[in-house]
């Protein structure tokens, strides 16, 4: 059990399990910590909307993905994790700290649409995490064994 995220209430989680190779998001009852439902076959890491909407990434695929009455749904192919902290959902939004050309830049896209807004961040960031809060203000954490940053981004 990996990648653990809330999961669409307050009584669950959602985690993603490897079984022989094989991967899934799974939820988990907090109290009990029964896995009762295996919500996408071959999915990595996932999260829920604040709509209750399950978006996820797959293995061995690009993108990002969505369950639309019960099929599998791409949302938009240009979407690569770093790690499981390294993006969220907040409302119609999906942010994700995107590695290209030796710098990060933050990724936005609006999950209705699909569309992508690109965010370039200052030579240097080297960013492993995000939040952003609901008035839409960016946090990103930087990692290192001897400190821990947590940098404000004003757009």
């Amino acid at each position: 059990m990996y990648g653990v995220a809330w999961g669409p209430d307050k009584q669950t989680i959602m985690a993603s399990f490897d079984i022989l190779g094989r991967s899934s998001l799974r939820l988990v009852n907090i109290k009990s910590g029964e896995v009762f439902d295996t919500l996408a076959e071959g999915s990595e890491f996932g999260q829920f909307s604040s709509t209750g909407q399950l978006y996820f990434t797959q293995r061995l695929k690009g993108g990002l993905w969505t369950l639309d009455n019960g099929e599998i749904k791409l949302i938009h192919e240009e979407f690569t994790l770093m790690i499981d902290m390294s993006w969220t959902i907040v409302d119609q939004q999906a942010y994700n700290l995107a590695y290209r050309e030796g710098r990060i830049d933050i990724d936005r896209i609006n999950l209705i649409t699909g569309e992508r807004v690109i965010m370039k961040l200052v030579d240097g960031a080297r960013a492993q995490s995000i939040a952003v809060d609901r008035n839409g203000v960016i946090y990103l954490g930087t990692y290192h064994e001897s400190r821990t940053n947590i940098v404000k981004i004003n757009q």
